[in-house]
């Protein structure tokens, strides 16, 4: 070949670096294929299509591809594509958007007790304009990222959209066909009493059965706080610091049946949605993880060692054995379990409705329970694992 312009002619190929080349070239025909149906800009997964075209070639013919590809015939092409297109943290971005959570949440801190305080009515309309874009990003994040799905579907999102029903859509006691927005008046006679009993029952006993923590800056551990937190808090302002009239007592029908009707309904729909629905999806997706996966694998939360202490007392478990998510006996001990979680939590609501200062220090014990997990996150674990996240091994 000759020497046009100056530039030299390309070395001649050999027959690896050609068969290297058809290998890559059926791949990319492949990868953009119409028949994917779908944008092809993803480089990454080329790279991978073409590595898996380029693994059935021998042992000389991956060297040449590697050397073509990567520079190093040494290199691997699926680590030449992770540093390629997976970028590393920047300390300067992560530690401006950490501290800017920080401030965000501590600030929100500070316009929930102005607003307690000053204008309590308003007290629920903060809550959810707060927690709406705050749930927005978490269904994103636990569907794209986490695969944490799942747990958009547990008890205490269904408890907060009852929650968001009242505080939005009140129905007046007096006229039950009339929907008024806001405050203008009380919620439905039925729905505050159920709902103040399952929030500061089962919602407000999660705070510490989930062990949450007020850690300021991670926006996934502040959410899942102010989930369980929020409407307790509401329902003791609604309750105590308005001038709405409700009775000193409430009939066993509206405070003890209906909240557990509620639960049940509940728990038979996410029963058909993940062993019905999605049972054969979940099988094959075992990194998707339940709330009872969670539990079950989890061996240190208090959940699990109650469950496996009574069921090896009751000669259903051997002392050294596990619980197994996919088996019937784990998930009918969960069930259960959750169960009479439940209906214990709510056997002393009725003296929180009664009692303002009972209800009061209830409050203050589980949201000093929160801060002082937090405090001992910053103290025994953050303070180690922050530098440790931006030191290049």
């Amino acid at each position: 070949m000759s020497q046009i312009d100056g530039v030299p002619p390309p070395p001649a190929s050999s027959s690896e670096d050609s068969a290297v080349l058809d290998a890559c070239a059926r791949a990319a025909e492949q990868y953009y294929s119409p028949r994917r149906g779908r944008a092809k800009t993803i480089d990454g997964e080329l790279l991978q299509a073409m590595r898996k075209a380029i693994s059935t070639l021998p042992e000389t013919a991956t060297r040449a591809a590697r050397r073509s590809i990567t520079g190093d015939p040494e290199m691997r092409i699926r680590d030449r594509a992770r540093e390629a297109f997976v970028r590393p943290k920047r300390p300067s971005v992560v530690r401006a958007v950490d501290k800017a959570l920080f401030t965000g949440a501590v600030g929100w801190i500070l316009l929930t007790e102005y607003v307690v305080l000053c204008y309590p009515k308003l007290l629920g309309l903060l809550y959810v304009c707060t927690m709406t874009p705050l749930l927005i990003y978490r269904a994103m994040d636990y569907y794209f990222v986490r695969h944490w799905t799942y747990f958009m579907f547990d008890f205490c999102y269904a408890l907060n959209g009852l929650v968001f029903s009242l505080i939005l859509l009140p129905l007046d006691a007096r006229n039950w066909g009339s929907w008024q927005l806001f405050c203008d008046q009380r919620p439905a006679a039925w729905g505050f009493p159920c709902a103040f009993a399952l929030c500061n029952g089962p919602l407000l006993a999660a705070v510490l059965a989930w062990r949450n923590s007020f850690v300021f800056h991670n926006l996934d551990k502040v959410t899942s706080t102010a989930l369980h937190a929020g409407p307790p808090l509401w329902t003791f302002v609604e309750r105590w610091c308005t001038d709405s009239q409700y009775p000193a007592d409430v009939d066993l029908v509206s405070w003890y049946a209906i909240p557990i009707l509620f639960y049940g309904v509940w728990q038979v729909l996410y029963i058909v949605k993940t062993e019905f629905i999605d049972a054969a999806y979940l099988e094959t997706a075992p990194e998707e993880v339940t709330s009872l996966r969670w539990l079950s694998r989890d061996e240190s939360n208090g959940m699990n060692r109650l469950c496996k202490y009574v069921c090896v007392k009751l000669g259903q478990m051997a002392p050294d054995e596990s619980f197994d998510d996919a088996s019937r006996k784990t998930k009918l001990t969960f069930w259960a379990g959750q169960l009479v979680y439940t209906v214990v939590t709510l056997v002393a609501t009725p003296l929180l409705w009664r009692y303002k200062a009972l209800h009061a220090l209830c409050l203050f014990s589980m949201f000093a329970t929160a801060i002082y997990s937090g405090a001992s996150y910053y103290i025994e674990v953050f303070s180690r694992r922050y530098n440790d996240q931006f030191k290049v091994s």
